[in-house]
């Protein structure tokens, strides 16, 4: 499947839909062929994409990792909320924060999420079926609300601290902590002042851990090489604020194509199948970079900003 164009808008005259690029793509594999035109190119880029999609043409293959990308869920709709792992529609009840680069990543932020906050990480089954403590509750990585160790509104404070903390707003969070270890010393409650303390300190460290600086939105950077019919592209992903990994792709680049194009042909891909956050940021100057922008905003229904800046402070 390939996209033309005409410089009248039209569909351009003498047009061959077959070529032969790295030697694999022939007439013979070809038994029929239908031509497609969309008013715009954006809406043509779109339709390719959709098309590629359905059919899974054998020479359209850049990317084949076919999973969604992970996100932690929050189970907001819950008299006790819980986080978990979660891969697929993100349109269900609840919250949901990423995405995510990898399974790992997910599953590193909920043990950190869990040793800070205390919130549950348990099945609901398991949850309304439990007639004392779990092993969680005894290494002080759980509350028990399974068992009323807890009141429901000491839990939905500790669920707001960390649905804040995921939300890039850390300093709420670290000013509502030690205003409850400040109380609880003036009370001479120093376990639990010392408690606090540790909490604060964990939620430091893990805010200077992925922290980018001067970003407090959601943005993916994305940087490729290409070079013998072969390149590597990798993902960055930013959210409100905090860096949360990155991922790397190898796809097939036809040979002689530069790393412009390789890069364009990922992003085409790439995002018209994955969430597009408001501003992605590349390597290199894109070729008809104006088009691939209109149809990310299509295809997310909001402004997009794609940029191309390698150094210096963005604006």
């Amino acid at each position: 499947m390939t996209t033309v164009s005409d410089s009248e808008g039209g569909p351009p005259d003498g047009v061959e839909f077959v070529h032969e690029d790295d030697g694999r793509v022939t007439a013979r594999h070809v038994e029929s062929g239908v031509a497609s035109f969309g008013d715009t190119e954006a809406e043509a880029l779109l339709l390719e994409h959709t098309l590629i999609k359905e059919h899974r043409p054998r020479y359209n293959v850049l990317l084949r990792d076919d999973k969604s990308y992970p996100y932690i869920y929050l189970s907001t709709q819950d008299d006790y909320p819980r986080l978990a792992f979660h891969r697929g529609s993100t349109q269900g009840p609840g919250r949901y924060f990423g995405p995510y680069p990898s399974a790992g990543a997910v599953r590193n932020t909920l043990y950190l999420m869990q040793k800070v906050f205390r919130v549950r990480q348990c099945s609901d089954s398991y949850f309304r079926n439990r007639s004392r403590p779990c092993l969680q509750y005894q290494i002080d990585r759980c509350t028990a609300p399974c068992v009323g160790y807890i009141s429901r509104e000491e839990y939905q404070r500790d669920v707001d601290h960390a649905r804040l903390f995921l939300e890039g707003q850390d300093n709420r969070v670290l000013a509502s902590l030690v205003e409850r270890m400040e109380a609880a010393s003036a009370r001479q409650e120093f376990e639990a002042a010392a408690r606090y303390r540790d909490r604060i300190q964990d939620i430091r460290q893990i805010r200077e851990r992925q922290a980018v600086s001067g970003e407090r939105g959601d943005l993916d950077v994305v940087a490729c090489h290409a070079e013998g019919g072969q390149s590597c592209v990798q993902v960055f992903f930013v959210r409100d604020g905090r860096n949360l990994g990155n991922k790397a792709f190898f796809p097939h680049t036809p040979e002689g194509a530069d790393t412009a194009d390789a890069l364009y042909a990922f992003l085409t891909q790439f995002y018209l199948e994955h969430e597009v956050p408001p501003e992605i940021l590349v390597s290199h100057a894109l070729p008809d970079q104006a088009v691939l922008a209109s149809a990310l905003r299509e295809r997310a229904g909001r402004k997009i900003h794609l940029a191309w800046r390698l150094r210096g402070e963005r604006r």
